[in-house]
């Protein structure tokens, strides 16, 4: 026959059991790795519009969902991701307004390429010394679901890129 006992359980149980359950919401509860397909989705709408709206149709898309246009293909080597870029540039918003630039001060920012968001790794390389080339980046590309200054989370971007050197 069963009878009912009062169970007694340490705190230091339920404490335990209480941080195991939450770092278990936490790893599995918030995977943005889930999300990306559909923010993908999103975001190739987003930038699709924006090219209807500014008759943009030179466009070409890769793989991963960047989008490119070669204003100038520059040179016939290309910098690789170990390379460092001395580049001016625009950075952008869809609604048109700039995150960054270069252009105010016309001094080249030099930076590592491997040391960038991803859309402009692969961008980059697409074009040598002295090309221009604009890439449309889905947030899957740029910063994703984490703003970066005045750069809001899940935001497209759109930077306007000249090569200057590389080295």
């Amino acid at each position: 026959m069963l009878t009912h006992q009062s169970i007694k359980i340490p705190f230091s149980f339920l404490w335990y059991l209480m941080i195991c359950l939450s770092m278990l919401t936490m790893f599995f509860g918030c995977n943005d790795q889930e999300d990306i397909p559909f923010q993908d989705a999103i975001d190739d709408k987003l930038i699709n519009e924006y090219f209807d709206a500014n008759g943009i149709t030179g466009a070409v898309k890769t793989e991963s969902g960047l989008y490119y246009e070669i204003i100038d293909a520059g040179g016939s080597n290309k910098p690789t991701l170990s390379d460092t870029l001395s580049i001016l540039f625009v950075g952008r918003l869809l609604n048109g307004d700039i995150f960054d630039s270069t252009l105010e001060d016309d001094e080249p920012s030099e930076l590592l390429l491997a040391n960038t968001v991803k859309g402009f790794q692969e961008g980059m390389q697409l074009i040598g010394k002295g090309g221009h080339i604009v890439l449309y980046m889905p947030s899957s590309l740029g910063f994703g679901s984490s703003s970066q200054g005045l750069i809001p989370p899940n935001a497209v971007i759109i930077f306007s890129i000249n090569l200057l050197d590389f080295y």
